[in-house]
């Protein structure tokens, strides 16, 4: 895992209109990472404090103009499985095998917001430590919002500490949406 270098400024994101922020909850913004392909967005990752859980933000559209906004929609259900096949083809190698891989998402649905996204759980032996991992897709402004977090499985709150960064970046996604 990260360890939080000193704290950098994160950037505004011109594709959705969102300012990225320098924390959330307990973990601190760390980099971003502009890909050489426009259609493949950038990144934006955080460290959980202690350095036992990493989660990043990829905002991408693949190049489509018009991107559904319902992540139920059969293109943002095929991009999804998309990320778990690449998830289960990372995770064939002798130093990383899952030992706990669910066959679908779940659509979860923020109470409040309203605000749907694409959610997936499993667990790997990585390098011989016992790692959780979490993967979400929603969509905003016209582009695609994944969320990735690894952390420790071992580590007490891990998973739960995961979770509250999956559902904190959701809800200042839908917060920036409406002002």
């Amino acid at each position: 895992m990260l360890e939080p270098p000193a704290s950098p400024s994160p950037p505004f994101d011109t594709r959705t209109s969102w300012q990225v922020p320098s924390t959330v909850g307990p973990f601190a913004y760390v980099k971003n990472e502009v890909y050489p392909l426009a259609e493949h967005g950038v990144s934006y990752t955080y460290v959980l404090e202690g350095g036992t859980a990493t989660g990043t933000v990829y905002v991408y559209d693949f190049g489509m103009k018009n991107l559904p906004s319902d992540v139920k929609s059969e293109v943002a259900v095929q991009a999804f499985s998309e990320v778990l096949r690449g998830i289960v083809q990372s995770c064939s190698t002798p130093d990383r095998q899952l030992i706990e891989m669910p066959t679908n998402a779940e659509v979860r649905v923020d109470s409040e917001t309203g605000l749907e996204y694409l959610f997936h759980h499993h667990l790997l032996i990585d390098h011989g430590s016992r790692t959780g991992s979490i993967s979400t897709l929603t969509t905003f402004n016209r582009h695609y919002i994944k969320v990735r977090l690894s952390y420790q499985a071992e580590q007490p709150m891990a998973r739960q500490l995961s979770e509250a960064f999956v559902f904190v970046i959701h809800r200042l996604l839908f917060t920036s949406k409406q002002g």
